[in-house]
């Protein structure tokens, strides 16, 4: 279902960036859905040290849930598989113009706010700008179409046990 792409790095985060103390055009120069803000606590922030993470891409095309998007990466804690907010950010920034590359896509990242689980979602726009879109609960139950290429997933390197 998936491919992995290269092992890509998030620098050591402070936290301090969140989703809604971000100017939007700092980083997601296609702006931010309007939702963004509703499911986010402002004070999520905490620092995190370089994390290794893994991209995969879909290869075929596929129709899941989040839920069973992000548990095909899970060993069973999807607390693992989570970003911070600023974590997804730095990696915008950080890979800004690998992101590009492949129009059309959009890549996922699962987040925690508060005690819920999130979905953030960056694409780039018909303006060749980044957006990031919608913040979408985890559990929701809405099963979503993928097209083959088309969707990649972010997740932290974990430890084997």
């Amino acid at each position: 279902m998936f491919e992995k792409l290269k092992p890509l790095f998030i620098d050591y985060c402070d936290g301090l960036e969140t989703f809604t103390n971000l100017r939007a055009e700092e980083v997601f120069d296609g702006g931010m859905d309007i939702n963004v803000g509703f499911y986010l606590d402002k004070d999520d922030g905490y620092a995190t040290a370089r994390t290794s993470v893994k991209v995969y891409r879909s290869i075929e095309d596929i129709s899941l849930t989040f839920s069973q998007l992000f548990g095909l990466f899970s060993r069973g804690d999807i607390n693992e598989l989570r970003f911070t907010q600023a974590q997804v950010i730095g990696f915008a920034r950080k890979y800004y113009e690998w992101l590009k590359t492949d129009y059309g896509s959009v890549t996922f990242f699962l987040c925690k706010s508060r005690k819920h689980f999130l979905i953030a979602h960056t694409f780039f726009n018909a303006s060749a700008l980044l957006r990031l879109g919608g913040i979408v609960p985890f559990g929701d139950d809405t099963v979503y179409n993928f097209a083959k290429g088309k969707c990649r997933v972010v997740i932290p390197r974990l430890v084997k046990k």
